[in-house]
């Protein structure tokens, strides 16, 4: 529970000054929230065998995701999502699966703010229990852009035309996914088998540019019957909630 002003003037008031009054204030409602938040969470305890070790990480997140959220709009959560969200919560790495580790604390956050929980669904925890933590990582960037263009590129030999090379997009320019580069096609791949993102090879970028510089990735001269697939992968219905 936060009870130091220091880091309250740090963290929620960036450093303007206020009376103690107005600290005691300040604090009184953050005790609230995370009170009314523990009390939501505790009767599912007897039933999740991670609460337990999940409990300091929610209880510092959600205060935060449900900031100007009333406590009259707190309720308790669907047992259904959240229990599974907690056990599935735990086994992820506080260092290396942060984005991810992000992810669970708003699908939980979401089935508690009485306003959106209609939009949680048991299926969301599935969702993010298969995906990779780099993945999440991926997903942060579409919600920035939206969609990016996509190359595919086909080419000829003893087996006939077959795609050689899939998924080359901006990504495999951008110095935050050069430890994954290999692994791009792969994540790309299950994130929209997972319904998390579409393929369109009909609403193409108008922009030539887009795809020149990613066939230009390639470095090959195409024979007669080789080819570049120009296609376009973007945010599913899925994330506009």
């Amino acid at each position: 529970m936060v009870n130091d002003k220091r880091k309250i003037k740090e963290l929620s008031l960036n450093n303007i000054p206020m009376s103690e009054d107005s600290y005691e204030k300040v604090i009184e409602g953050i005790d609230v929230v995370v009170g009314t938040i523990s009390r939501l969470l505790f009767p599912l305890r007897i039933f999740s065998y991670g609460f337990d070790k999940a409990q300091d990480f929610l209880l510092t997140k959600l205060p935060e995701k449900l900031k100007g959220v009333s406590t009259e709009n707190l309720v308790s959560p669907d047992a259904k999502i959240v229990i599974p969200a907690i056990n599935a919560l735990i086994l992820t790495n506080e260092e290396t699966d942060t984005k991810l580790r992000e992810m669970y604390a708003n699908l939980i956050a979401c089935c508690m703010n009485k306003e959106r929980k209609d939009y949680a669904h048991p299926s969301f925890v599935f969702i993010l229990q298969n995906m990779a933590p780099e993945e999440a990582v991926i997903m942060e960037y579409f919600k920035e852009r939206s969609s990016i263009p996509i190359v595919d590129i086909n080419l000829s030999g003893p087996w006939g035309i077959r795609t050689m090379l899939e998924f080359v997009t901006d990504l495999n320019y951008l110095p935050e996914f050069s430890d994954i580069f290999y692994r791009l096609p792969k994540h790309l791949t299950n994130l929209i088998r997972l319904g998390l993102l579409n393929v369109r090879y009909d609403r193409l970028f108008k922009d030539e540019v887009s795809y020149s510089k990613l066939c230009s990735f390639f470095d090959v001269q195409l024979k007669e019957d080789e080819s570049f697939v120009y296609k376009k992968v973007l945010l599913s219905d899925k994330n506009r909630n």
